[in-house]
């Protein structure tokens, strides 16, 4: 069994330990977007830097706590997102995407208006050049009906703002991929297959622009090459 990952999944699968196979792909069709709002992910407002209370967009801290985002897919035709295929035993694939299906706020069978997520079965090319050129694997979607946790449109300073408000000043474990550490860890894990996203670099870049102490949890901004 085969999952696409392009955000969270790249660098903190279910069931690591069972996973048999890692390579970079390409998704056709849809871009990576920060579009979706995570309540999971909150930091509460006396943990983090707390940096833009009174900019970053409403709504995005309530009762002392801050959501922060989490990257999802827009439809695009002329759009692709490269990110990883993590593949698992035929042992461990029912137990992995059950696991993976909580986290993603999907159940099957149910309206699509209620999930999270979408998961579907997509055809992803292979990019590292070994084995098969086209592989199928099962991807998680953002919901294209209306959602609570549906986000934007936010500009790129918007998120930026959003993610430094939700990450803690203090990170607790390595696991710990709350605000910044989310979209470094996104940005590590593609990098290590020679991915450099256009879009994530642009957000680094926007972060990078607000000068502060969280910037120890970023690494600079790169050029990008695909």
């Amino acid at each position: 069994m085969r999952l696409f990952g392009f955000g969270s999944l790249c660098f903190d699968p279910e069931l690591p330990d069972q996973v048999v196979e890692r390579f970079s792909a390409r998704l056709r069709g849809v871009r990576r977007a920060f579009n979706k709002r995570s309540a999971s992910r909150f930091c509460a407002r006396e943990e983090s830097f707390d940096a833009f209370f009174d900019q970053a967009p409403t709504g995005f801290c309530k009762d002392g706590i801050y959501d922060s985002l989490v990257l999802g897919t827009e439809p695009d035709d002329s759009a692709h997102i490269d990110g990883l295929v993590i593949g698992y035993s035929a042992a461990a694939a029912e137990a992995a995407l059950q696991a993976t299906d909580r986290r993603e706020g999907y159940v099957e069978g149910r309206a699509s208006r209620l999930n999270g997520y979408v998961r579907v079965v997509r055809s992803v090319e292979r990019l590292d050049g070994a084995g098969e050129q086209h592989a199928d694997a099962s991807v998680y979607l953002t919901n294209p009906d209306p959602h609570i946790y549906r986000a934007g449109p936010l500009t790129l300073r918007q998120q930026a703002m959003i993610l430094i408000n939700a990450t803690p000043r203090e990170r607790r474990d390595a696991r710990d991929s709350r605000g910044l550490h989310y979209l470094e860890g996104t940005r590590a894990s593609l990098r290590s297959v020679g991915i450099v996203d256009r879009h994530l670099e642009a957000l680094a870049a926007a972060i990078y622009a607000l000068d502060g102490p969280w910037l120890a949890a970023l690494s600079p901004p790169q050029p990008a090459l695909r």
